[in-house]
């Protein structure tokens, strides 16, 4: 994240990184430690929902006739492994 927490004075202020400024000096006034602590609070994002995180939970469709020629083949070499590993138990 690009904010820091920094002592100012006799309280904390918000520093951010990226801009290399801390807001308590730029004309804001200083942050106590619990309006600090609510601020980033309301900042921070639940990774899960996401649409990213969302994302690669889900399959995507691919209508690409070579996609799916070899996810044909895949399926049926699969099966025919599986065969052959099963017919060793029946005889």
């Amino acid at each position: 994240m690009g904010l820091q927490r920094r002592r100012c004075s006799n309280d904390y202020c918000v520093h951010n990184v990226l801009a290399s400024r801390c807001f308590c000096n730029g004309g804001m006034s200083a942050l106590t430690q619990e309006q600090f602590d609510e601020i980033l609070k309301d900042l921070q994002v639940d990774k899960d929902s996401t649409n990213a995180a969302k994302r690669k939970l889900i399959s995507a469709k691919d209508d690409r006739p070579s996609a799916q020629t070899i996810g044909y083949i895949g399926i049926i070499i699969t099966g025919f492994l599986i065969f052959i590993y099963l017919s060793f138990f029946v005889s």
